[in-house]
């Protein structure tokens, strides 16, 4: 096990001059010393433990913390409060290298430098507990670990954690939970993601939230009856759903960036390493055999690994695009897609028999939503959908088929909404 690193080359002179010229207040900022207006968390998952350091001449400030754990390269890196995502800067061009900054209320905001890979984008808004990226070593860094900040305006302010201020030196257990232990579900704050998946084997495409508890909580919607509760992994794990047996059955899985391991609920292989810090899993039945298999997206390229091992490549979508996948011509393999939330399109990949690739796109929802794919109506082919966070709304496109045509909007209020 390598050794614990805790001094660390920070951002560049020039870069930091420019952040501050950046970051000039219109508010009247808090004194240095002060306690911070917001409430923050450790920026990890919770109940990990992690040891936060400084020096005298620590750029920009002897605020600022160097964290760092054993083995932490790759570990998820998580919003330390709610807010707006201000700057993502997924390149390593020096200084911070890839950083995020989180404008929060208050005119206060914090930044995550020198991280391997970046999770969200500018303007996104995001939840204390969201995996914004992962602990690295870009920019002026000497070895992996996470600069953090937290700012009043222009000025780097002394940290606090749970309303207490932080002793740097020590090492101490994130308290970044969704919800107190006492109350494992019924909590308004705790954050969703949106899924899909066949749960009851009748061939349509059940609504089901990823709630990012302590104990990661797949929470499926069952009309008319009560709804169905799966626990199975971590908050901080980004959670899949698919046939991993080939039973006609999906089932739950999740995978875990600090690991790049995918680890599915029933299914031959129930334990997949693949991957890097900063791929985003992706899932479908590459081959047409039934059973799904794993993949990644990497910047633009979509990584499919089959059952053997092989993998095949293929690049589409744009970097920012959020990565989607489906069977869009109802011919049992899976094809890849891209959703652009910005302008609320979802670009789909066919490849035809004669083994031409084409593209289609169709806009669906509005900015802001996020992405969610199955087959709502049992025809084979696997239509669109978007889940607002704002309003915990789905919006399902059931259609002949999902590159045109007629088609009509079903709307269904499931999950928490963020706030």
């Amino acid at each position: 096990m390598r050794p614990r690193t805790t001094l660390r080359v920070s951002a560049s002179a020039a870069l930091s001059a420019g952040l501050l010229a950046g970051m000039a207040a219109a508010l009247p900022t808090a004194p240095a010393g002060a306690a911070p207006a917001n409430s923050y968390q450790m920026p990890f998952p919770c109940k990990q433990s992690w040891t936060g350091t400084t020096r005298s001449g620590h750029s920009p400030s002897s605020y600022a913390i160097d964290w760092n754990r054993p083995d932490d390269v790759g570990d998820p890196v998580v919003a330390a409060a709610d807010g707006v995502v201000s700057v993502a800067d997924p390149v390593d061009n020096g200084g911070y290298g890839r950083w995020v900054r989180i404008q929060h209320a208050n005119n206060e905001n914090t930044i995550y430098a020198h991280m391997s890979a970046i999770n969200v984008r500018g303007q996104q808004k995001v939840s204390r507990g969201d995996v914004i990226g992962w602990v690295g070593t870009s920019g002026n860094s000497t070895g992996p670990h996470l600069h953090f900040e937290t700012r009043s305006g222009s000025s780097v302010i002394r940290p606090y954690f749970g309303g207490k201020a932080f002793v740097f030196g020590t090492t101490q257990v994130s308290q970044n939970c969704a919800t107190p232990p006492a109350e494992p579900i019924q909590t308004p704050t705790d954050t969703n993601v949106p899924l899909a998946g066949d749960l009851v084997l009748d061939g349509r495409a059940d609504l089901t939230v990823f709630r990012r508890l302590q104990e990661g909580t797949f929470v499926t919607r069952r009309p008319g009856d009560s709804d169905s509760i799966r626990r199975f992994g971590l908050g901080s794990d980004t959670p899949l759903m698919g046939d991993w047996d080939g039973n006609g059955r999906d089932n739950v899985g999740y995978y875990r960036p600090s690991t790049s391991t995918f680890v599915l609920r029933r299914g031959p292989q129930p334990t997949i390493q693949f991957g890097r810090a900063g791929d985003i899993p992706v899932v479908g039945d590459w081959d047409g055999d039934g059973v799904w298999d794993v993949g990644v997206r990497r910047g633009t390229t979509f990584i499919k690994r089959m059952a053997d091992g092989k993998t095949y490549s293929v690049s589409f979508g744009g970097s920012d695009d959020k990565p989607v996948t489906g069977d869009w011509n109802a011919d049992g393999i899976a094809d890849v897609g891209a959703y652009d939330a910005e302008t609320s399109t979802f670009t789909l990949r066919i490849l035809g028999k004669d083994w031409v690739s084409r593209s289609y796109t169709v806009k669906f929802g509005k900015p802001g939503s996020i992405a969610v794919t199955g087959d709502w109506d049992n025809n084979g082919y696997t239509d669109l959908g978007v889940w607002d966070p704002n309003t915990s709304t789905f919006s399902r496109r059931i259609a002949t088929r999902p590159t045109g045509g007629e088609f009509s909007t079903e709307t269904i209020q499931f999950g928490r909404a963020k706030g």
